[in-house]
């Protein structure tokens, strides 16, 4: 049982580093990591069995500018464009989901871990925002 949980973790470790790192994935391809992180993450808190539960609360005011989103489709004159909008924003449900389950297990993972996470986060921010410049330069 524990290889299976090391590579739950090594699962979730690797879609965490991608989606630090998403600033630098093609636009085509970015609901990929976003997938894989819900799904390791959702696989991470089953392994791990937590006691607690969904903090609801937390998920609720996570989503709660979705829902806005979504009530104001009831506003909408073409709703075919306000769903094809929804359907690029569903990462502010997903997004919610992982950090709430992540709340719940946040013992088991490790703080220099979160530090390589911003440091892969700021690192890829600097290589995004450096390469335009030095393309038209």
């Amino acid at each position: 049982m524990p290889n299976k949980n090391k590579s739950v973790i090594l699962l979730l470790h690797f879609f965490l580093v991608v989606n630090s790192a998403i600033i630098l994935v093609p636009d085509k391809f970015k609901g990929i990591p976003v997938i894989g992180l819900l799904a390791s993450t959702i696989l991470f808190y089953i392994s791990n069995k937590s006691d607690k539960k969904f903090n609801f609360q937390l998920f609720l005011v996570s989503i709660s500018f979705f829902a806005a989103l979504l009530i104001s489709i009831l506003y909408s004159q073409n709703i075919s464009y306000a769903f094809r909008k929804l359907e690029t924003g569903l990462s502010l449900i997903a997004y919610p989901v992982v950090f709430a389950l992540l709340y719940n297990c946040k013992e088991n993972i490790d703080k220099k871990f979160i530090k390589t996470l911003k440091w892969i986060f700021i690192i890829s921010l600097i290589v995004f925002l450096t390469f335009p410049f030095s393309y038209y330069f």
